[in-house]
């Protein structure tokens, strides 16, 4: 029998929200993407970035990624979880999770790439996310946060809920943080 529907509250500037790596942990990997990643979270939503022991960890145990991703579900300082990186290896945490401490504190969960085993496990299990649904970012690669990093936050900042206020150059034109040219928007971007 599926639980009854939850409906986290969204996210505000100034929550605190958890930052794990339940798959791959690609910020052990490349440190410096990450990096700039965490800051442009922080600075264009307002949100405050909480990495666990393993966000960075290459090669940490799936007990281990499940201990953190039921520590932030179970942390009531946590407003929202993100995902570094999907992939297949999630399967493997999914045993290790308690849907009770999920169902007693529900939050958004985002991720990037294939956060399918999670979202699945948090629909049947806990009630979480009856209206999810797929986001693709036209124009991106493997690293959307690179190739049209304007785009990536508004979409992660519209996910949440947030009013996502574009960055700006001394000129007024849109800056560019991603791989484009200084200045390329995409205009179909949300304003």
């Amino acid at each position: 029998m599926q639980p009854p529907l939850a409906f986290p509250p969204k996210a505000a500037a100034g929550d605190n929200v958890a930052v794990l790596s339940p798959s791959f942990a690609a910020p052990g990997l490349a440190p410096e993407v990450h990096e700039h990643a965490m800051k442009r979270l922080a600075e264009v939503t307002g949100l405050v970035p909480v990495e666990y022991p393993t966000t960075r960890r290459l090669g940490a145990s799936a007990r281990d990624r499940a201990a953190d991703l039921n520590a932030a579900f179970a942390d009531p300082g946590i407003r929202a979880v993100l995902a570094t990186t999907g992939g297949e290896d999630q399967i493997t945490v999914v045993p290790h999770l308690d849907p009770e401490i999920v169902r007693a504190d529900p939050k958004p969960f985002l991720g990037y790439s294939d956060n399918t085993n999670l979202l699945s496990w948090l629909a049947e299990y806990t009630g979480l996310f009856p209206n999810a649904h797929l986001v693709i970012q036209p124009g991106a690669g493997h690293f959307p946060w690179l190739d049209d990093a304007d785009r990536f936050v508004a979409t992660t900042a519209g996910v949440l809920g947030m009013n996502h206020q574009r960055i700006r150059g001394q000129d007024g034109a849109p800056k560019c943080s991603g791989s484009g040219h200084p200045g390329q928007v995409s205009r179909d971007m949300p304003e």
